[in-house]
């Protein structure tokens, strides 16, 4: 059985097992429930900070209903993130195939088998997850402002009052570098392309999940009146 911890410490045959037999229930759901674990361990954070990002007209009674809204819903978040976790790296896996397939390689990208490796490098994504929760957990003042900083990320070289800013320069981190790293070579592995243009596509798909993820928070923002 492949898990998704072989990824790290055996790339290179995890890589190829990926290619001639792809696994991807077993990992997906063991990253799944860990990610539910993290989600609910920072969930306290991530309410405070957005008391801390309400308009100044909110009183103590708005914010008060704001929390204990925030914190009746988790539960059912809780349930639907797997939910959202397959919807999100599926897509991502067809466009990373679809992008793939522009290059014409050699041998022609499987979308079961792109998925698989997508799933295997979100557990570069998870420890950027557990690295924010530590500096959570350590109280640092950079991580208590801002509670979805992720260690290591451009965010912390350069200051921003901008949400959409913000999230682009905290996606940019040593986490994510590795992630992009891995696709690159499963795609290489997988297809027979040079790593040049592997890269390419990796790192073309990624940005397009950039903008997708900054569009969102912008949409949030400005639906909920966060100051940020």
């Amino acid at each position: 059985m492949l898990t998704p911890f072989a990824i790290l410490y055996s790339p290179g045959a995890t890589l190829a097992r990926i290619k001639s037999q792809p696994e991807w229930l077993t990992p997906f759901l063991m990253l799944a429930a860990i990610t539910v674990l993290l989600y609910v361990l920072t969930h306290p954070f991530l309410i405070e900070a957005t008391l801390a990002h309400l308009p100044a007209s909110a009183n103590a009674g708005d914010k008060r209903v704001v929390a204990q809204t925030l914190h009746n819903e988790l539960p059912l978040r809780s349930f639907f993130l797997p939910v959202r976790l397959l919807i999100g790296w599926s897509s991502f896996a067809f466009t990373l195939c679809m992008i793939g397939r522009v290059f014409r390689s050699a041998e022609q990208l499987q979308f079961v088998k792109v998925f698989s490796l997508c799933v295997h490098a979100e557990m570069f994504v998870l420890l950027s997850k557990f690295a924010t929760l530590i500096g959570l957990v350590l109280g640092g003042n950079a991580f208590l402002k801002m509670p979805a900083l992720v260690p290591f990320s451009a965010a912390h070289l350069i200051s921003t009052k901008d949400s959409v800013t913000f999230s682009l320069l905290n996606s940019i981190n040593l986490f994510t570098f590795l992630y992009v790293i891995v696709l690159t070579i499963g795609i290489s592995v997988q297809s027979g392309m040079s790593r040049q243009k592997s890269l390419f596509v990796a790192v073309l798909a990624f940005l397009g999940l950039l903008l997708f993820d900054a569009g969102t928070v912008a949409f949030l923002r400005d639906i909920l009146h966060l100051e940020l």
